[in-house]
């Protein structure tokens, strides 16, 4: 009997479940996270909307930047489902999209191909502001799910609405491109006030590697909430030193200091942060 537990143990040991340790993410722009390919940094800047026409929200809690669209480019619209008052988790919220969507955004706002990672925008917005924490649990990227719940259609062929994004509930198959390998990555709030980001989310991922008419699952969860809204959304392009530093700016490639969107504006490379704008930043 021992030895049959002993070849039992070696054969199925492995699949047990054990809970992977919590990181609490270092605030030091220079320093932030990894988890799987994801990069984590916070923002080194007070305030700022960046260019002010064209934000690609994925995530928000109810009302207002639910339209991803600037002239002739229209990238599926948000899911406005992001929970509010205290909740352990938000539970699985999904956005879903095309790379052709993504290429045609970057394009218009940043030049021809000049995007190479897909970089992703958190804001914050929690009891006590600034110090104050949420984790993300999981953070997906899943290309061409071979099955979506409640599927609103093609998003290679179809506009997705703020509605049909928040029917979305599940998945099945399709590629992972980007997981957390570390769970949750624990986030701290580091400003207030209208239109401030926290964290910035270097995915890996670069947008004009994959066909146009692939599909993207983005997935989120987040825990430990309890207050506004959090927002997640897109951008492109960076300066690569402090703010107003005055330096050239250059590709999402870099994980580096990230600056105050104004100073993109005035330099402009064409910053879009996370921020919905003209519309009230909930604190």
């Amino acid at each position: 009997m021992a030895l049959i537990s002993l070849f039992s143990w070696m054969l199925f040991g492995s699949w047990s479940i054990v809970p992977a340790d919590a990181l609490l993410c270092s605030t030091d722009p220079t320093i932030g996270c990894d988890s799987g390919s994801y990069h984590f940094q916070t923002f080194n800047f007070s305030s700022g909307s960046g260019l002010g026409n064209y934000n690609v929200i994925l995530y928000e809690q109810g009302g207002g930047g639910k339209f991803n669209a600037s002239g002739s480019v229209n990238v599926d619209d948000s899911n406005d489902s992001s929970p509010t008052g205290a909740k352990t988790t938000s539970g699985s919220l999904f956005w879903y999209t095309s790379a052709g969507d993504l290429q045609a955004f970057y394009n218009q706002q940043f030049g021809t191909n000049t995007v190479n990672n897909i970089v992703l925008f958190l804001d914050i917005n929690e009891t006590g502001g600034i110090g104050s924490t949420i984790d993300i649990t999981t953070l997906n990227i899943i290309q061409d799910p071979a099955t979506v719940t409640d599927d609103p259609g093609n998003p290679a062929t179809s506009d997705i609405t703020t509605s049909g994004q928040n029917l979305i509930t599940g998945f099945t198959g399709g590629t992972t491109l980007a997981s957390l390998t570390t769970t949750p990555i624990t986030l701290t709030q580091m400003n207030t006030g209208g239109g401030t980001d926290d964290w910035v989310i270097f995915t890996g991922i670069d947008p004009f590697s994959l066909d146009p008419s692939t599909r993207l699952l983005f997935q989120l969860v987040l825990g430990d909430i309890d207050n506004g809204g959090e927002v997640m959304s897109l951008s492109g392009t960076f300066q690569g030193c402090e703010p107003d530093c005055g330096g050239t700016p250059t590709t999402a490639t870099q994980a580096t200091d990230v600056p105050e969107p104004s100073t993109l504006l005035l330099l402009g490379s064409g910053l879009v942060v996370l921020a919905r704008v003209g519309r009230r930043k909930r604190s």
